[in-house]
């Protein structure tokens, strides 16, 4: 018999590390098989039912596993928390998927490492029994590691309830950093900007991310290894300002055509500004690089 004790605990004695936190459900008394399903169940400690969290010391829980001859490692730092609802019963890897859907519809390129969600406040007794139906970030949120999700479930009774929970994510974001100075008024190639990755929590406002527009062309001047904002870039129009119009008017059944100078850089399909050569201004519509309607 002791040597069938002895083997016992040998077996086991590796396998159990007691660490500094656990999450719990409902359970009001822990049993061995919550830490080793495997082991023989003895109940190890009870937890208060109305407790969010619940410290006890780990001597406390060691001592039945000793009772039976098991020895485990005490890996926490003397105070084991056990934490009710950190699992949001059953519920948190939904909720982690939909913020991962959230940012990854904001960053289509982001590489998220990890989320973990918490709950902000006690949840119903019968929440097990919630079913979930949507959920929502601030987008001011999107650009930070950590935040607030709004989440709505129905419960039994076919009413909607919303809850928030806080989040962590670790994540990074595809950015584009300078190679090299450059002037105003340059189109970007792919020869003067380069992929560079950053922490979401790192991440500057109007900082352009995951993918460069064609077109675009620098506002001012761009110094290297610098990270490429929307302040400093912008599409490059249609039509340049100075550039030579066609320009027709409708009088009666006649379409009459005058050359005139754009006033303005332009897309297809903006109103404009164009000069005469008689230095009148008219408004027009552009429907081609160069031609447009004057507008009555």
């Amino acid at each position: 018999m002791f040597f069938f004790f002895f083997f016992f605990s040998f077996v086991f004695a590796s396998n159990i590390n007691l660490k500094n936190e656990y999450c719990i459900e409902d359970e009001e008394v822990l049993y061995s098989t919550f830490f080793d399903k495997n082991l023989p169940k003895f109940e190890i400690l009870q937890i208060p039912s109305l407790s969010a969290n619940f410290d006890v010391p780990s001597l406390h829980v060691k001592a039945p596993f000793s009772e039976h001859n098991i020895s485990i490692s005490d890996l926490s730092s003397g105070i084991i928390t056990f934490k009710r609802n950190c699992n949001i019963s059953g519920k948190k890897s939904l909720i982690e998927d939909k913020i991962k859907a959230i940012y990854t519809q904001t960053y289509p390129c982001i590489q998220i490492d990890k989320v973990d969600v918490f709950i902000k406040t006690n949840l119903p007794a019968d929440f097990k029994s919630y079913r979930f139906k949507d959920a929502g970030i601030n987008e001011t949120r999107l650009k930070s590691a950590n935040g607030t999700i709004w989440v709505l479930f129905e419960t039994t009774d076919k009413r909607e309830r919303k809850f928030y929970f806080s989040y962590i994510i670790d994540a990074f974001i595809n950015v584009f950093k300078a190679k090299h100075n450059m002037l105003n008024d340059k189109i970007l190639s792919q020869n003067d900007y380069e992929v560079y990755r950053v922490k979401i929590e790192n991440l500057p406002s109007n900082l352009i991310s995951c993918k460069i527009e064609k077109n675009l062309i620098t506002k001012s001047y761009i110094r290297a290894d610098s990270l490429l904002t929307y302040n400093q870039v912008e599409i490059k129009k249609d039509v340049l300002k100075g550039a030579l119009i066609r320009s027709y008017i409708i009088d009666g059944g006649l379409v009459i055509g005058m050359d005139t100078i754009l006033q303005e850089d332009a897309n297809i399909g903006d109103k404009i500004r164009v000069k005469t050569n008689q230095n009148k201004f008219l408004d027009a519509k552009l429907f081609s690089k160069t031609e447009a309607m004057i507008l009555k």
